[in-house]
C-alpha cells in the first residue's frame, strides 16, 4: 500500500475470514516507503480486507479474496482426441482441467508437444473457463507425438502423453485405372464394370464406392483388396 501522496496519517488494515471472525492481518515497511500487508488465510472461502487512511477507507476498500485449497498435479486431468491420434497439417485439440478448483492461471501449467524425431510443435492454450483450459497443436509430420503437462513441475496422470499422427487424407492423391475408364472402351450390357484404385500416396481413410444405372437407381457395386495394397472396384 503506498500513501506517499495521502499527507500525514496513519494506515490500519483489518481482516475477516469466511465465516466473519477476524483473522490476522499485519502491516510491515517496504521499499519506498510502502506499507506490505500480509493476511493469513487457514481456511477456503471469501475474505474481506479492509485497508484504512486515518480512519477512512482507501479506493477500493474492503477488498475481496477467494481462497482456495492448494492445487496439485495429481488434481489434473487432461481429455480429448489430440492426446491419442491425429492427422498431418490438422489441429489437434484436447483440454485440460482441475478436477478440483484452484487452477485459476496457466502459469504453472506447462504444456510441451515434441516430435518422435524430437521436433518442437507450438500448443495453442486459451481459458475457455474458470479451471478449464483448451489446447490445439498442429503436427506437421506422420508420426507418434509426445504431450508433456506439468503442473508445478510435476507431471499430471497420464503424462506425458502418446499421440500416433498419420498422414492427412488427400483425395486428389487417389488414382483409378482399368480398361474401362478409357474414352474408347466398348462396355457390353451384363457384363461387369472393373477397376482398380491406389490409395497409397493418399494418406489414412477410407474408400467407398457407389454407382447408379442409367434409369438413375443404385446398382451393386464391391470393393476387394487387390495387388500392393490396391482396391479392385466391380460393378454390377
Amino acid at each position: 500500500v503506498s500513501t506517499k501522496d495521502a499527507g500525514s496519517g496513519q494506515l490500519n488494515v483489518a481482516a475477516t475470514g469466511p465465516s466473519g471472525s477476524e483473522v490476522a492481518a499485519f502491516l510491515t515497511d517496504g521499499e519506498d516507503g510502502n506499507k506490505n500487508v500480509r493476511v493469513e488465510t487457514k481456511e477456503v472461502g471469501r475474505y474481506k480486507v479492509d485497508v484504512l487512511w486515518n480512519k477512512k477507507h482507501i479506493p477500493k476498500s474492503p477488498f475481496y479474496f477467494d481462497v482456495v485449497k492448494k492445487l496439485t498435479a495429481d488434481q489434473i486431468k487432461a481429455t480429448g482426441e489430440g492426446l491419442v491420434n491425429g492427422q498431418t497439417d490438422t489441429p489437434a485439440k484436447f483440454n485440460v482441467e482441475a478436477i478440483k478448483p484452484g487452477l485459476h492461471s496457466s502459469q504453472q501449467l506447462v504444456i510441451k508437444v515434441r516430435s518422435e524425431s524430437g521436433g518442437v510443435v507450438d500448443a495453442n492454450v486459451t481459458n475457455a473457463s474458470q479451471g478449464l483450459y483448451q489446447v490445439e497443436y498442429t503436427p506437421s509430420t506422420a508420426e507418434d507425438h509426445h504431450v508433456d503437462i506439468t503442473y508445478q513441475d510435476l507431471n499430471i496422470p497420464g503424462s506425458p502423453f502418446r499421440a500416433s499422427i498419420t498422414e492427412r487424407p488427400d483425395e486428389t492423391k487417389c488414382t483409378a485405372q482399368g480398361d474401362v475408364l478409357s474414352p474408347d472402351a466398348e462396355l457390353l450390357s451384363g457384363e461387369p464394370l472393373d477397376m482398380i484404385v491406389s490409395t497409397k500416396d493418399a494418406g489414412s481413410g477410407q474408400l467407398n464406392v457407389a454407382a447408379t444405372g442409367p434409369s438413375g437407381s443404385e446398382v451393386a457395386a464391391f470393393l476387394t483388396d487387390g495387388e500392393d495394397g490396391n482396391k479392385n472396384v466391380r460393378v454390377e
